[in-house]
């Protein structure tokens, strides 16, 4: 029996609300735009940074029966994409943005994007998958895709990791040593271009140049060497 005090332990927990991904395509103009994400489905995504591969997962569940599921799952391969973006929301998700190859893009491009479909059950009902009709037949010149992971859907800066090492972002070095910071902070105001394009400045920046007086140094110095070289070459002749 349950007690009148709504936080005793007595009283069931309510369940959370499941944070759903968020799925967009976009084409070249503002009338070309499509929510991939529906009611009723439910949307996965996988990064494979062995393969570097993203595989998109989704289910449609049947209305009348919830064990009556259809599932299609699309791997495509990161050479088919180009990486926009990633950058963290102020409540800590990941926005990825992506640009699809224009060859992929193409009437013939995605025939050859292998898929894999499995029905759960029998259902009198014709699964409609957003995936399927809108992404995998869409034939717009220009493709865009941003892919919104809810923060409570994954795991910070680990993530983070991944999805770069995928996209070929990162060494495995670097990959390696962002999954082994302890305590990381949160990844909201993340934005990876922008980093990318500092640290790129930072190799790219010249050495201050020499004044005179170090430049004749350098000289000294390199010709000092040249001349022991020369010594040493002149007493193995002799010896010889």
């Amino acid at each position: 029996m349950l007690c009148d005090d709504p936080k005793c332990l007595c009283h069931p927990r309510r369940e959370k609300p499941f944070q759903k991904l968020e799925l967009v395509l976009r084409g070249s103009n503002s009338e070309q735009f499509c929510r991939l994400d529906q009611p009723g489905a439910q949307l996965d995504v996988i990064f494979d940074l062995i393969d570097n591969t993203m595989i998109l997962r989704e289910t449609v569940e049947d209305p009348d029966d919830r064990e009556a599921t259809y599932t299609i799952c699309l791997t495509i391969d990161t050479k088919d994409m180009e990486f926009l973006n990633l950058k963290g929301l102020p409540n800590n998700s990941l926005l990825l943005s992506l640009r699809l190859r224009s060859s992929f893009c193409a009437a013939t491009g995605k025939n050859k994007l292998p898929y894999k479909e499995k029905y759960q059950r029998f259902s009198p009902h014709c699964f409609q998958s957003k995936l399927y009709n809108e992404f995998y037949h869409c034939d717009w010149s220009q493709q865009h895709l941003e892919l919104r992971l809810p923060a409570e859907r994954i795991k910070g800066w680990k993530t983070v990791a991944l999805i770069l090492k995928t996209f070929k972002r990162i060494s495995a070095e670097n990959w390696c040593h962002i999954m082994g910071i302890k305590k990381p902070p949160g990844v909201a105001g993340l934005e990876w271009m922008a980093m990318e394009s500092e640290l790129m400045l930072e190799k790219e920046e010249p050495s201050p140049s020499r004044t005179p007086d170090e430049e004749k140094a350098m000289h000294f110095l390199i010709e000092q060497k040249k001349a022991k070289k020369e010594a040493r070459k002149q007493a193995l002749r002799i010896k010889c």
